[in-house]
């Protein structure tokens, strides 16, 4: 059995292979008077002939992304193509999601497009929600299209059902990409759901086993970080030196979830300043 690996292939192309084996000689210099054919004993070497091409495979991109629905514009501004984007990130070896709006002749992820999403990273172990996580995608936004709407008064020989707001919807949100090969690819909600559910799904089939940690995380989410009880700490309630107290994620849910002090209104705190002069207990 013949088993090859390669690691140099790209996100995104497709390959398929073939191959010839080149195989040790076992009659090289044996003498002729003990073999049937002479002429094998000639060669270190003996190559196969080249196998059949395998079938076509194609790598996935690191990032896939499937419109949800188009924004129309406001006044002079540009519709905006909202997608769900699921990023694949070899530093973490998990997908992350994030909702993104795409803009007519950019990148659909921008690179600078910094998110706060739940990235999962088993080697640590944690699943927390973080900001600034880099989405992006080489294809680009060539035209995005909303859906086109008729008033149920406008049109009354097409006896269409009892509009909503705006119009009824007689065609869908679209969107036009070229990607990196300058091929064109049309996508709508519709042909876009059984990929976005099979992209859920895999999400899910990633996450679950982790779920715990997700709990964990969220139950911790606005907890004082010396009411949080973490490993290392002397008596489980502070953390020791150099412990978790200096992680900046920890201090951040410390500061989340402390209740201000509520201020007094202006307006109230002049009726009180009244009656207080009427009752002849006020000072100025």
């Amino acid at each position: 059995m013949f088993r090859y690996f390669d690691f140099d292939v790209e996100p995104g192309r497709t390959y398929r292979y073939r191959i010839r084996l080149e195989l040790a000689n076992p009659n090289y210099e044996t003498p002729v008077e003990r073999l049937q054919n002479p002429e094998s004993a000639k060669g270190q070497t003996r190559k196969t002939p080249w196998s059949k091409p395998t079938p076509s495979t194609t790598v996935p991109e690191d990032t896939q992304y499937f419109l949800t629905r188009v924004t129309p514009p406001r006044g002079t501004g540009e519709p905006i193509a909202n997608v769900e984007a699921y990023e694949w990130f070899p530093e973490f070896g998990t997908v992350a999601r994030s909702s993104i709006g795409a803009h007519f002749g950019a990148f659909v992820a921008e690179l600078k497009g910094l998110k706060k999403t739940w990235v999962l990273r088993p080697a640590w172990p944690s699943f927390d929600e973080e900001k600034d996580i880099p989405f992006f995608s080489p294809d680009m936004v060539v035209d995005i299209s909303t859906s086109a709407r008729l008033r149920r008064s406008d049109h009354p020989d097409l006896q269409l059902p009892r509009a909503t707001r705006g119009g009824r919807g007689v065609t869908t949100d679209q969107i036009l990409i070229i990607d990196p090969y300058a091929r064109f690819v049309q996508s709508d909600p519709d042909t876009a759901s059984p990929g976005r559910k099979r992209a859920d799904q895999r999400l899910t089939w990633q996450d679950k086993p982790f779920e715990a940690l997700k709990e964990k995380a969220e139950a911790e989410d606005g907890m004082n970080p010396l009411e949080a009880g973490y490993p290392g700490s002397a008596d489980g309630v502070g953390p020791a030196v150099g412990g978790a107290l200096g992680d900046p994620r920890i201090m951040m849910r410390g500061k989340k979830g402390r209740k201000k002090k509520r201020r007094r209104s202006s307006l109230r705190k002049g009726r009180s300043s009244r009656r207080a002069a009427q009752s002849g207990s006020y000072a100025p």
